[in-house]
């Protein structure tokens, strides 16, 4: 495919193709706001980007079948947005880095969009277009926000629950993820190695993230550029303390097993001092029920559902600390950013990605992963003496934070050096 370098050519601005597993308005997560947030700066600063996802679903009104799959295009925020749905789910979905069924589909798609470059924000679902950026010698770069390239589980956790480290070649699955059989493992690790191989550049948004990857694939570089802030919705937290009042934490995001939300929430069954659980977010049904049950005859906790993004200033205007209490190897998550961003203290647990920006006792707590008893003692020593919040607070400010525009002008930096 011959490619026409429009920012050579006097245009101003690079055709940018964004690739990612799933995209707003249907998920709304850390990896699809990082995303938006990218390409919403790229596009404001003159450059063309469009973003190719999959979607469960959608408005089947607009969709162009194309064999194995139906085609839609839509807006959301001013973004270009080309999604595709199977009609008949592959046996490996979700699991598999490529799909030979895709290959022509995905060639002609990259054809007709004829992009300068290709930027991966998750390779799950849209693996066969990254082969065929291959064969068509499209340059691309790829962010690996979690782990799915080298985990069908993307969270690295084993079947009995326990942190991994890495597949050490599938040895490792073998022993802690019975249920998946040798042979594919080491044909999907294949198949992430030559998706690594291929890209211009690979990308992480944590130190940690990118030591398991480079330890799993020793031929990475990774270059770590941390997510931004949006601070178009960020207000400064100005709450004060006497002592008497009753403390607001919060949680925003996924609420499942692997962000920690029962340990959250037996933690603030049994507490000691006056405080409220506000958790805003959504999760998968059996998930939801299960917690709203353990939650029940609890006048303190409170589910608030999903808060739009205008919302955010207001929100966080409103609590005291934020609490991440994740099961696996968080990293570096934007709603932490974001609390830090507004003035609000964090407690986290001890993954490795989240205390690269947490130091206990100044910005916030760090507790022993998974340990309710060690998150309670926490809270209770908040609530007991709500003043070492504004000491915290006063540390927030030694700590920078990046913008959404210190992001997207370190990624441009990363086109442009493959265009040039």
């Amino acid at each position: 495919m011959e490619r026409k370098d429009r920012c050579r050519e006097g245009s101003g601005g690079m055709k940018i193709l964004y690739l990612v597993h799933q995209f707003y308005p249907d998920h709304y997560t850390g990896t699809e706001k990082f995303l938006l947030n990218l390409a919403s700066v790229a596009q404001r600063w003159g450059h063309s980007v469009k973003v190719l996802t999959y979607r469960f679903g959608g408005d089947n009104a607009n969709n162009v079948g194309d064999g194995l799959v139906d085609f839609q295009n839509y807006l959301y925020k001013g973004i270009e947005v080309l999604s595709f749905t199977y009609k008949s789910y592959p046996a490996d979905f979700g699991f598999g880095v490529e799909d030979a069924n895709l290959w022509s589909i995905s060639e002609k798609v990259l054809s007709d969009e004829n992009p300068d470059l290709i930027h991966v924000a998750h390779p799950m679902r849209v693996g066969e277009f990254i082969k065929s950026a291959r064969r068509l010698n499209v340059p691309y770069v790829i962010t690996l926000t979690d782990f799915w390239l080298m985990c069908p589980k993307a969270i690295l956790l084993t079947s009995g629950k326990e942190l991994c480290y890495g597949p050490q070649r599938g040895e490792m699955c073998q022993h802690a993820c019975p249920e998946f059989s040798n042979a594919s493992i080491v044909s999907r690790l294949a198949n992430a190695e030559e998706i690594l191989r291929g890209a211009k550049a690979v990308i992480v948004p944590s130190r940690f993230l990118g030591s398991l990857f480079k330890h799993e694939f020793p031929f990475l570089e990774p270059r770590v550029i941390p997510y931004g802030i949006d601070f178009t919705n960020i207000k400064r937290n100005a709450r004060t303390y006497t002592g008497e009042e009753e403390l607001t934490f919060i949680f925003a995001g996924q609420i499942d097993y692997h962000k920690g939300v029962h340990i959250l929430l037996d933690a603030f069954k049994r507490l000691s001092g006056k405080a409220k659980l506000k958790l805003y977010g959504s999760g998968p049904e059996g998930a939801m029920r299960n917690f709203k049950e353990m939650a029940k005859g609890h006048s303190n906790i409170e589910f608030c559902g999903v808060y739009a993004e205008n919302k955010l200033g207001e929100i966080f205007g409103s609590v005291d600390v934020a609490v991440i209490p994740s099961n696996w190897h968080e990293n570096n998550t934007i709603v932490m950013r974001e609390a830090l961003a507004s003035n609000v203290p964090c407690i986290v647990s001890s993954g490795e990605g989240m205390i690269e920006k947490i130091q206990d006792g100044m910005n916030g707590f760090i507790f022993r992963m998974g340990d309710a008893d060690h998150l309670k003692e926490i809270v209770d020593r908040i609530t007991a003496r709500p003043g070492i919040l504004e000491e915290m607070k006063r540390n927030i400010h030694t700590y920078a934070l990046t913008t959404v525009e210190q992001e997207a002008y370190a990624y441009v930096e990363e086109y442009q050096k493959l265009i040039s």
